[in-house]
């Protein structure tokens, strides 16, 4: 029987090794189709890293509000009814738990001062720092409730209230005790017998001092007590 060949191969194996390698081609070229559609998806379906959220963000069409996103921002016309206003040209210092006193609001309004019975009458007078719109400086004793004039300035300085141990509600100031712990003084200037500025001096933390003008700077040195006669 005679056996075909083919370029000196028997035909049935050249016709076995062609259906192999066509056989081997489609495998491979359908695993790479395979692959590349798995990477489509991944890259599709991959998540995206969450940027920073603002509180801005557009929601996608039909999602429903979710609370705390796209909310209106807070505006100082929609402070609550009850709350304190700031007043301008007081002071407060309410401690805080550490020890410190709070900064202080600042406005145009005078606060109501309540002075307690274990403060009244007790202190005479206060020294202050005087420094002068053309840098000269002074220490000066005053009274408290008298004027005291600044030669050759036409200024009259008047200590109206001290308080040896200051605090405030923002709506009335008074004194926790009759301890040196925040002392502090009223004082109002005048300028040719009309105040031009008034505001408080704070001994221990004149970073904090209400009264402010451009004619001169004042300073709390320290106040002294009523002689008691036994």
């Amino acid at each position: 029987m005679a056996v075909l060949r083919f370029k000196g191969r028997p035909l049935v194996v050249v016709m076995l090794t062609i259906i192999v390698i066509a056989m081997l081609s489609a495998c491979e070229q359908a695993s790479e189709e395979q692959a590349g559609a798995t990477s489509s998806v991944d890259k599709e379906a991959a998540p995206t890293a969450p940027g920073i959220i603002t509180g801005n963000e557009t929601l996608p069409a039909g999602h429903p509000p979710i609370e705390g996103l796209q909310a209106p921002a807070a505006t100082a016309d929609a402070m609550p009814s009850d709350h304190s206003a700031m007043l301008e040209g007081e002071v407060d210092l309410s401690v805080r738990p550490d020890g410190e006193p709070e900064h202080p609001a600042s406005s145009g309004k005078e606060l109501n001062v309540a002075i307690p019975d274990s403060v009244k009458g007790k202190w005479a007078s206060v020294q202050l720092a005087v420094t002068l719109a053309d840098g000269s400086k002074k220490e000066i004793r005053t009274i408290l409730g008298e004027e005291t004039e600044l030669p050759e300035t036409g200024l009259t300085v008047r200590a109206e209230i001290f308080l040896p141990a200051y605090i405030s509600d923002f709506e009335t100031i008074k004194s926790a005790s009759n301890e040196l712990s925040n002392p502090a003084v009223k004082v109002r200037l005048l300028k040719d017998q009309k105040a031009v500025a008034v505001g408080w001096l704070f001994q221990n933390f004149a970073e904090f001092n209400s009264f402010k003008s451009d004619l001169v700077e004042l300073q709390l040195l320290s106040a002294e007590a009523v002689e008691m006669n036994h």
